[in-house]
């Protein structure tokens, strides 16, 4: 069902917001163990992704159901850890981002790059490479 519905929802991030409260909503329903509810959640979460404004929309009302349900399934500890992976997620995604860029603009301007100068590009700390 998360996968469907993540595919149907690809464009429009509420709708698919409500279908992932919805499915949430639904493992509390179905009366399950907190690790069964969690390992169906944590995949839930992965097929669905949400833009960060609209994650917090999402996690308010999860908070709300776990009010209502008295069973809180993904603990505020939780939530920060998930949180701070995707901050590092990014982080890093953006570092080897500006390495590709960099790599490419070497290739363009200069034909063929060495082993040696890529191998150098790759272990460079950010700062290095934006300076480059």
């Amino acid at each position: 069902m998360a996968h469907l519905k993540a595919m149907e929802t690809r464009k429009d991030p509420q709708q698919r917001r409500q279908w992932k409260v919805d499915l949430a909503r639904r493992l509390y329903d179905q009366g399950r163990d907190r690790e069964y509810v969690l390992n169906l959640f944590r995949f839930i979460d992965w097929i669905m992704t949400l833009p960060e404004g609209v994650t917090k929309t999402f996690w308010q009302e999860i908070q709300a159901i776990e009010e209502e349900k008295a069973m809180p399934y993904v603990t505020s500890i939780e939530r920060l850890g998930i949180q701070q992976g995707m901050q590092q997620g990014i982080q890093q995604g953006m570092q080897q981002g500006s390495r590709k860029v960099l790599l490419r603009l070497l290739a363009k301007k200069f034909g063929l790059i060495p082993a040696d100068i890529k191998k150098r590009v790759e272990v460079a700390d950010e700062e290095q490479v934006l300076r480059w």
